[in-house]
């Protein structure tokens, strides 16, 4: 059986899924929204045993996973949590603070189990990495990349205004991104974007002489995004051709949904191709979203790898059926 772990509304794991019942390829499907419940967990001869059973919001009925029905597994997206027990009630004003340090240590010793099935089910065939949530740093993914021969826009990263000047007489025009996000959640419903915006003479001159460290990079007239889905070595490149709306010239995410971007197949060089595998591979990630841009000389640069990245659009819009082909790797492995 393959076993997925996503969220609940992800697109792309329902059409995988479309595929995986076609074809009768046995799955299960856990949703950042199930209730997870372990009924034991313990060793044997080495090897991990245990009996959990997990429900959705939608059913009464537990379903009970045992760890010798896994045979593959992709992490998609979410996570999930344990069913909790808590101290509800004290007898003194005196002893909430007790109740509080308490329930946060039953916190973290649920989060230490759930970190460990994100540990195990890696070491299955898997696509895919709760891990890599984590662990990704966009630095040093370029810098990897650099060291494999692949170009990409110059970069600094600074708290000082003096910097960013000498930057941008360099380069003329600069941009500037999250180092490592590109937003964050505030509360339930509300969030702060940090999209990709061009640093210009009255943004400039607004910096005060220090602040936090930022990420500035140099902007690359492009003719074209280049967007690549990668699986176990398989390649399938897009164009984006978002440089002729203001909307998305700077960053395609600004998405025009009144008039959206041509998208059409797109060939990376077989040299490219080729460093590219090789990073993927340095880096141990077995799939990912990949971003170039392709300039007005034709040359490529390198931005960016999000191992969880969003691939159905490119999918859909140029008939590459990744949905199909994530689904023929797992049968191949779960037969």
């Amino acid at each position: 059986m393959l076993l997925i772990m996503s969220d609940e509304h992800d697109v792309s794991t329902h059409r995988v899924i479309n595929w995986l019942t076609y074809l009768k390829v046995p799955y299960y499907r856990i949703n950042n929204t199930s209730s997870v419940r372990i009924d034991y967990l313990t060793t044997k001869n080495g090897k991990i045993d245990f009996k959990i059973s997990i429900t959705s919001p939608y059913s009464t009925t537990p379903y009970i996973l045992y760890a010798n029905d896994i045979k593959g597994y992709w992490y998609r997206r979410g996570s999930f949590e344990l069913e909790k027990i808590r101290i509800q009630e004290v007898k003194s004003e005196n002893m909430n603070i007790v109740k509080e340090k308490f329930n946060k240590y039953l916190d973290e010793e649920n989060k230490k189990i759930v970190d460990f099935f994100h540990y195990y089910l890696t070491t299955f065939p898997h696509l895919g990495c709760f891990l890599d949530n984590f662990t990704i740093n966009k630095v040093f993914i370029l810098y990897q990349a650099q060291k494999e021969k692949i170009l990409i826009p110059e970069f600094v990263i600074t708290s000082k205004k003096r910097d960013i000047e000498i930057f941008l007489n360099k380069y003329n025009c600069c941009i500037t991104k999250g180092i490592d996000r590109n937003g964050l959640s505030v509360c339930k419903g509300i969030g702060l974007g940090n999209s990709t915006i061009v640093i210009t003479e009255s943004k400039f001159s607004q910096l005060s002489a220090n602040f936090n460290y930022s990420f500035v990079q140099q902007y690359i007239d492009k003719k074209a995004d280049i967007r690549v889905f990668y699986l176990d070595g398989k390649i399938f490149s897009t164009a984006i051709f978002s440089q002729n709306d203001e909307k998305t010239k700077i960053d395609f995410r600004n998405y025009n949904e009144e008039k959206p971007n041509r998208i059409q197949p797109f060939k990376l060089p077989d040299a490219e191709e080729k460093k590219l595998r090789k990073l993927m591979k340095k880096l141990n990630y077995k799939t990912g979203s990949i971003d170039y841009v392709l300039d007005k000389n034709n040359n490529l640069f390198f931005l960016e790898i999000n191992p969880i990245g969003q691939y159905d659009f490119i999918s859909y819009k140029c008939n590459l059926f990744l949905d199909r082909v994530i689904c023929d790797y797992f049968k191949k492995i779960i037969g």
